[in-house]
């Protein structure tokens, strides 16, 4: 087997890979997960950058992803 063979192998998706559907939340809840985005991703909110740290920084847009995505699975999770 040649390496553009094993390449196009990589590259190219099993036919049947299907998608995850997107998590469908009430208005209220997506209130919610406003208020959490607004709430840590506001002008001049800084943390610990870790465990018994001086250094401060904000979320980066990973972490404020995860929390989010977070959020969105427990709500789902009280919905269910």
């Amino acid at each position: 087997m040649g390496i553009d063979s094993t390449v196009h192998k990589l590259l190219i998706s099993p036919p049947n890979v299907g998608h995850t559907p997107h998590t469908v939340i009430s208005e209220e809840d997506a209130k919610m997960v406003k208020a959490v985005e607004e709430h840590f991703g506001k002008e001049g909110y800084v943390l610990p950058i870790k465990e018994d740290a001086t250094e401060m920084a904000g979320l980066t847009e990973r972490e404020m992803m995860f929390l989010v995505r977070q959020l969105a699975h427990s709500l789902e999770e009280n919905v269910s």
